[in-house]
């Protein structure tokens, strides 16, 4: 038997270096230029899930060095550590992204590299979203965080309410570092702002939850109920705080006239000692306030973390973002390529997303499985558990109920026949919208932010 004995180091520094081990353990150096060490590593019981191909690790490489030229200050090493490692481990039941110092670890089905596929609508990569995520990690949690989450052990609560920085920023870059990187089209990352802001100007919940009070309440929110979850908010910490960090790129953008964005105050803020790892250097509010003031001092940035981060959304309104970044959001029948592709895929996955329109998902067999507060489904009387077993006097298929909302704007109404328990009743919907397919519509004469956000940076020398 062979033994592999290792050095001794501090308690911090070994709880934050996680081991991937395997006869399939696969190894890829990843080319990041002059920084240091970078690979993809990955296990799994599949020998073809662990095949990672060629044009992956170069768009993995383009992201890591995208990142690192993001963060790169002039006489300073690119990357802050001595190496980094990407730890994929694939299997049954896997599912989970955790930041290290020096690594992250990976969880997926052994479908995660498999299932990444090019094509005229998708780069590839965009399936790979946590590997961008968890590398802006190891500047934005594991060099820097927040001195609520710095604790000299391992059992002394912690105070997470600036996970809105930790997690929120970290959602924003992650798809402006995937698309910068060429792990998806810019393309995509406006379907992903389209998608955004459309889900969640029907999210009621942000009318009375603050992002900051979803990140006090991080550890009940982990896992999210079945009920409700529109209304009840979960760990908006990141999605929500992603359209902060989104809306001060844009006033940082159109206040220097393009001079500077939203990078200069990472530039800024990360720009730390690189203590030990599994010793972060701690972060209160108020640097946060003097960072983006450095970037922009015209800008009142206290009354705008507090307008979006610490109250509740006085509107679900988000048309004076998206015209900040020089859109706007408009709704048609029709779906999009993508859009169709996505429908078709989440119906194959048991959902019919009619929330857009009467206010309510169901499953294949017709359950209501999601409502929207407020909207023409939940007026209606539509319930969880509740069973269609009638679209218009027809049995229940799915076609046949988005035909029915199709036809709404000449029926003024959606006639469904619904089981509950025993009992069986008619249910009118009183809507007159169709079917409605989100769009992101460029307005004219505003600067296109979106797509300034996501232009790759020279990989030149920092200056």
């Amino acid at each position: 038997m062979k033994w592999t004995r290792f050095e001794t180091v501090p308690l911090a520094e070994l709880i934050d270096s996680p081991v991937i081990m395997g006869r399939r353990l696969r190894t890829y150096p990843l080319e990041v230029g002059d920084a240091a060490p970078h690979a993809l590593c990955v296990v799994s019981e599949n020998e073809k899930a662990v095949v990672v191909p060629d044009w992956i690790l170069e768009q993995v490489g383009a992201m890591c060095r995208q990142t690192m030229r993001l963060m790169r200050v002039p006489g300073k090493p690119p990357f802050p550590r001595e190496r980094f490692l990407f730890l994929v481990a694939l299997g049954d039941g896997l599912r989970f992204g955790v930041e290290h110092g020096e690594s992250t670890l990976i969880g997926s089905s052994d479908r995660f590299f498999l299932d990444a596929k090019k094509d005229d609508q998708h780069a590839g990569g965009g399936t790979l979203g946590v590997i961008p995520h968890e590398y802006f990690h190891a500047w934005c949690g594991k060099l820097a965080c927040p001195e609520g989450l710095v604790s000299a052990d391992f059992h002394t609560p912690v105070n997470p309410e600036l996970l809105w920085v930790y997690e929120g920023l970290t959602s924003y870059y992650d798809e402006v570092l995937s698309a910068r990187g060429g792990m998806t089209l810019a393309q995509e990352y406006l379907d992903g702002v389209r998608d955004t802001a459309s889900s969640y100007e029907i999210r009621t919940g942000r009318l009375w939850r603050s992002v900051e009070d979803s990140a006090r309440a991080a550890r009940h929110l982990r896992q999210r109920g079945q009920f409700w979850h529109d209304a009840r908010q979960g760990q908006e910490y990141y999605g929500q705080g992603a359209l902060f960090w989104m809306e001060a790129d844009a006033i940082i953008r159109r206040g220097t006239a393009g001079a500077k964005s939203l990078d200069d105050f990472c530039r800024v803020f990360f720009d730390v000692p690189v203590n030990p790892v599994g010793a972060q250097h701690g972060y209160t509010r108020e640097d946060v306030v003097r960072a983006l003031t450095s970037v922009l001092p015209s800008q009142d940035w206290d009354a705008l973390i507090r307008a979006r981060i610490e109250t509740p959304a006085p509107t679900l309104d988000l048309s004076p973002l998206l015209r900040l970044v020089g859109y706007d959001l408009e709704f048609t029948d029709e779906p999009t390529k993508a859009q169709a592709a996505e429908e078709k895929k989440s119906e194959g996955q048991g959902t019919i997303n009619l929330k857009q329109s009467i206010g309510a998902s169901f499953s294949k067999e017709g359950e209501v499985t999601d409502l929207v507060i407020g909207s023409p489904a939940d007026l209606a009387g539509l319930a969880w558990g509740m069973k269609v077993l009638a679209v218009g006097g027809w049995t229940w298929s799915p076609d046949r109920l988005r035909e029915a909302v199709r036809a709404s704007k000449e029926a003024g109404k959606v006639e469904l026949t619904v089981s509950f328990g025993e009992r069986v009743e008619s249910k009118a919907i009183a809507y007159s919208g169709g079917l409605r397919y989100p769009r992101l519509v460029r307005l004219e004469g505003e600067p296109d932010i979106l797509n300034e956000a996501v232009r790759p940076l020279d990989e030149g020398p920092a200056h």
